[in-house]
C-alpha cells in the first residue's frame, strides 16, 4: 500500500510502498496522482525504475508530452530525456521554472531520475505557487485576475527555439482551459 510522509507544510512527500511491479496498477496509479494533487511534488526512493518503467508510469499518469527538442534522449526510449552534467559544466536549467508550461497544452506532471547526485550541490528546489498564491490578498488577486500572463522560455534554452519550440502562448487567469500547474515526481 503506498503512503505519503509530508515533507514540508508548503509541498512535499515522500512516498513509500512502490515497487516497479505497481506503476500500472490502476489503485497505485489513482493513490499516485492524489498524492501529486494533495503535495504537488512526491519523492520515491530505493524505487528502481528503468527507461521503459519510466514511460509507463508518465503513460498511466495521461499523455506524454512532447519532449523538449534540444535534449539528448535514453537509448532504450525516445520518450526519456537525459539530463548530464560533467566537471565544471552548468545545468541550463538555473532559473527558477515549470517545465513546459509555454506550451498550449502544459504536460500533467514531470518525472526526475536521479541517477549520479553529487556529494554536495546539485540541489533541485521548488516552490509552492499555489501556497503564494493563497497567501495574496484578496485585493491583490483581484487586480492579477485582469492581467494575462506569457509562459515564454525568453533566453532559458533559446536553442529549442531553432529547432521548433512553440515560443510562446498567453491566456487570461481563470480562462477555460487554463492550466498554470505541474506536479513533479523525483525518483531516486
Amino acid at each position: 500500500m503506498l503512503s505519503a510522509e509530508r515533507l514540508t507544510p508548503a509541498l512535499g512527500a515522500e512516498l513509500s510502498g512502490v515497487s516497479a511491479a505497481a506503476i500500472t496498477d490502476e489503485q497505485f496509479v489513482d493513490s499516485l496522482y492524489d498524492a501529486l494533487i494533495a503535495h504537488q511534488v512526491v519523492f520515491l526512493h530505493e524505487t528502481d525504475l528503468g527507461p521503459a518503467d519510466l514511460v509507463a508510469l508518465g503513460r498511466s499518469l495521461g499523455e506524454l508530452g512532447a519532449r523538449q527538442h534540444s535534449y539528448v534522449t535514453h537509448v532504450e526510449s525516445s520518450d526519456v530525456v537525459v539530463l548530464t552534467w560533467q566537471g565544471d559544466d552548468k545545468p541550463d536549467a538555473a532559473e527558477w521554472h515549470s517545465d513546459m508550461t509555454y506550451r498550449e497544452q502544459p504536460p500533467f506532471a514531470s518525472i526526475l531520475k536521479a541517477v549520479e547526485v553529487p556529494p554536495v550541490g546539485g540541489d533541485t528546489l521548488w516552490a509552492s505557487m499555489h501556497a503564494v498564491y493563497e497567501s495574496l490578498s484578496d485585493g491583490l488577486k483581484s487586480e492579477l485576475a485582469e492581467l494575462e500572463v506569457v509562459h515564454d522560455m525568453g533566453a532559458f534554452r533559446t536553442g529549442a527555439y531553432a529547432q521548433g519550440a512553440t515560443p510562446a502562448s498567453s491566456r487570461r487567469w481563470g480562462q477555460p482551459g487554463w492550466q498554470c500547474t505541474l506536479w513533479w515526481l523525483i525518483i531516486r
